[in-house]
């Protein structure tokens, strides 16, 4: 009998293998992160609709800022990963974000337009497990967290004046924005402020995902669990190193290293919830599984960085260093700004810290709704509002 049955497991296998063979279906290997090539539609997802994947690039290096880069880049054989020069000024060659985790899962652009804010529920409520040693890290990682000195307070959260209200409400319909195109959120630091639109709207944070990455291995770093002199798993690279290249210059091979070597991808996600303030009610589902962010998430980083500056001191300095001349640091000049920026396929987004006399925090999450230059026009406008 055990060896029919043995006969009979190999007759099922070889069966099902041919029927997947002759027709042409995917599959998912569980906990693999494997899935079959055999459905364009697949991966179609993750190289984005035009197989172009993230267009992240960093385009100061061509007005001057290539050198510091290169100099960091040719410490080591593969510390370069990522940031292959092209001809056309030594621009970052851009990699595609997505993967088979489906971190980039989203939809074809324009169909993310139905409100999910209200929708889903946490990770934490499908019964999914996490293992041991992940639990034993996280554990450990939140109790560096609160042994981390705050280097400045922000006032609690107060609704939007009448007038910022009218502020933003007359920029949204000056540039045509709508829910199913524009998300932001903002907080005055000084004096709890918050201004908020679409702040639950889950989009594909491209890039972005980098801030709260970064974060995660800080905090291991200060639990005494990694060191940056460790080389991250598939790379040649220092933690330290990509620690730079990818808030600096948002290297995207060396983010998505730290990203596999952190683990499962679902507990990621969830280890990121640290930096947010909200409920497990208000966040989508559908966050836990992809490269999926909302406004009040990075506003949430943004503002956890700011007080927690002399913990993750490092970071903030190289936030400070990224993308001049753009996003925000596009239209206020006068101060520094730390920021973290995402684009791809029509998505841009920035989220970060506008140390202005009346320091405040900003996210602002686009779907071909006029990137960058709206982007830094809205900030501009809130800083001025801020400033007054």
């Amino acid at each position: 009998m055990k060896k029919k049955s043995r006969y009979n497991c190999i007759y099922a296998l070889c069966a099902a293998a041919l029927a997947i063979a002759t027709t042409g279906c995917s599959f998912h290997i569980p906990g693999s992160g494997l899935i079959s090539d055999s459905d364009d539609s697949v991966f179609s997802v993750f190289k984005g609709t035009d197989g172009s994947g993230d267009a992240d690039t960093q385009q100061e290096e061509a007005s001057g800022n290539t050198a510091a880069g290169e100099g960091q880049n040719s410490a080591s054989d593969g510390e370069n990963a990522g940031s292959t020069e092209t001809s056309d000024g030594g621009l970052w060659e851009p990699i595609p974000e997505g993967d088979a985790h489906g971190r980039n899962g989203n939809s074809a652009p324009g169909s993310n337009t139905e409100d999910l804010s209200a929708g889903g529920s946490a990770a934490d409520e499908t019964g999914e497990e996490t293992d041991k040693d992940t639990k034993e890290d996280t554990e450990e990682t939140s109790a560096a967290n609160e042994s981390g000195t705050s280097s400045a307070d922000a006032a609690e959260p107060t609704a939007a004046s009448a007038e910022l209200s009218e502020m933003l409400t007359g920029f949204i319909s000056s540039h045509s924005l709508n829910t199913g195109n524009f998300a932001c959120a903002y907080k005055n630091l000084a004096t709890g402020e918050t201004c908020y639109y679409n702040e639950l709207k889950m989009f594909d944070g491209a890039s972005t995902y980098k801030l709260p990455l970064n974060l995660l291995y800080y905090d291991m770093q200060a639990a005494g669990k990694i060191s940056g002199d460790d080389i991250v798993a598939g790379t040649n690279s220092t933690l330290s190193n990509c620690h730079y290249q990818s808030l600096v210059y948002s290297n995207n091979e060396l983010s998505e290293a730290m990203t596999d070597d952190y683990g499962s991808y679902d507990v990621l996600k969830k280890d990121m919830c640290r930096y947010y303030t909200l409920s497990s009610s208000e966040i989508d589902e559908s966050y836990y599984h992809h490269n999926y962010f909302c406004a009040r998430m990075m506003m949430d980083c943004a503002e956890y960085v700011y007080t927690h500056q002399s913990q993750y001191s490092e970071a903030l300095g190289y936030m400070k260093q990224a993308q001049p001349g753009q996003y925000f640091r596009s239209t206020i000049t006068d101060c520094e700004i730390a920021q973290k920026y995402g684009m791809r396929d029509g998505w841009e987004n920035c989220a970060g810290i506008v140390f202005a006399k009346t320091p405040f925090v900003l996210s602002v999450y686009t779907y071909n709704a006029g990137g960058a230059a709206v982007i830094g026009e809205l900030a501009k406008d809130f800083y001025d509002y801020t400033e007054t």
